[in-house]
């Protein structure tokens, strides 16, 4: 006599629900773990430029800023926003803007389109000195509709970061 071994179909069955269950119990958390990691990722990328920016300023003797980029240009204005990326540049002139001979040091690509940056000036500049005199602010990233997952840094009147305070940051649209 052959013994046959093997699942029975309702053994087969009660095994694919319970697998099922318990995926659609994790795969939120899973969302919510890789949204945290996108916006931890996006601030560290930002503070990582901030600290270079300031030690490229003292070093180069000059003005550096980081401006809005749009994988073209570096822009300087209001009309863009931070989430399309950022660039460095050596701002010989100190006016805050780029111009053909100032070169770009450092690009960083645009954030996820489902993350959000928010920051209350057009540019980020630091002295030669490593004071960024005129530019504090909140700047905070998020992901559309979640208004639990933040993170920012507070940039002081000279030029200083810290972590920011959760209520002082800016809600997600």
């Amino acid at each position: 006599m052959r013994h046959h071994s093997g699942f029975t179909l309702v053994e087969l069955l009660t095994t694919v629900t319970i697998f099922t269950t318990l995926l659609s119990l994790a795969i939120p958390s899973f969302r919510s773990m890789a949204e945290r990691n996108q916006i931890a990722a996006a601030h560290n990328a930002f503070l990582s430029t901030i600290q270079f920016t300031r030690s490229e300023a003292i070093k180069r003797g000059n003005s550096v800023t980081i401006c809005k980029w749009d994988n073209i240009n570096v822009i300087c204005d209001a009309e863009r926003s931070w989430q399309g990326g950022w660039a460095v540049f050596d701002d010989k002139n100190g006016d805050g803007n780029k111009t053909s001979n100032e070169d770009i040091i450092r690009i960083h690509k645009a954030l996820p389109p489902t993350m959000q940056m928010h920051y209350n000036h057009v540019r980020l500049k630091y002295n030669a000195e490593g004071l960024s005199i005129g530019y504090s602010g909140t700047i905070t990233f998020c992901s559309q509709g979640t208004q639990t997952t933040k993170q920012g840094m507070t940039l002081s009147s000279v030029g200083r970061i810290r972590i920011a305070e959760q209520s002082a940051l800016e809600d997600c649209l």
